[in-house]
């Protein structure tokens, strides 16, 4: 018997330790905004590949990897922001328009609205990786600063031109900086998630009434356990 209550107040101090501690969703929502907003989320892949690997499986598994597959409970996708090699769609039509703002990873405003990426500045660099550690690297990009592909982008592979973007810029170098000396050399690539819509937050209980409700679960197990005790005494008298 007085394993078995060693072994409940066990599980006891874990349950209420996991109340104290609670769950949280993997993806945090930036700070102002409210239940019921939409964002999107969008970061500098911390690997590099070169030009024509990258791709939305590639920055989907960096995601994911960082906890950041899921958001309340519902997966997240995550797609490559690029250009390819013409007649394939240019950036801007890989990102849909919308109203949505874009947030980097460590929860600055990108961009106001979806349209406002391609204004030639950003309201902050994109700057973070996808486990939110600030790069200063050169990106992957094949666009111009207007969200579409070089005309002169044919023939070049799948992912298409040597234009590459710089991660710690606002300006328009965020997407088109320079040209890199071959499409073989690796570089990182930007990534960018579904809309997202924030979620109402779920009640904790306090510590306190963790605390009362534990104690009284292990006093109802103390009583039952000097019961059984004495029950035990009275037979062998």
């Amino acid at each position: 018997m007085e394993k078995r209550f060693g072994v409940a107040v066990f599980f006891l101090s874990a349950l209420l330790l996991l109340g104290v501690t609670g769950a949280q969703a993997d993806i945090l929502p930036p700070f102002g905004l409210n239940p019921g907003d939409q964002f999107r989320l969008i970061f500098v892949s911390s690997q590099t590949r070169i030009a024509d690997q990258g791709n939305d499986q590639f920055l989907t598994g960096l995601a994911d990897a960082a906890g950041l597959g899921v958001y309340n409970g519902n997966p997240v996708g995550w797609h490559l922001l690029g250009s390819q090699s013409l007649p394939g769609p240019s950036a801007i039509d890989q990102l849909p328009n919308s109203s949505d703002p874009i947030y980097n990873i460590n929860g600055d405003l990108v961009a106001n609205a979806t349209h406002d990426i391609w204004s030639g500045t950003l309201l902050h660099a994109i700057a973070y990786t996808e486990t939110a550690v600030m790069v200063d690297t050169l990106v992957w990009t094949a666009t111009l600063p207007n969200g579409h592909v070089p005309p002169t982008n044919q023939g070049l592979g799948d992912f298409g031109s040597l234009v590459v973007g710089r991660s710690s810029t606002s300006d328009s170098g965020w997407v088109d900086f320079d040209l890199a000396f071959s499409n073989g050399t690796p570089h990182s690539f930007y990534g960018f998630s579904d809309v997202i819509t924030v979620a109402a937050p779920v009640p904790e209980p306090n510590t306190a009434t963790l605390f009362v409700t534990a104690a009284t679960l292990l006093g109802l197990l103390a009583l039952r356990w000097h019961r059984r005790r004495g029950r035990a005494t009275s037979l062998l008298v």
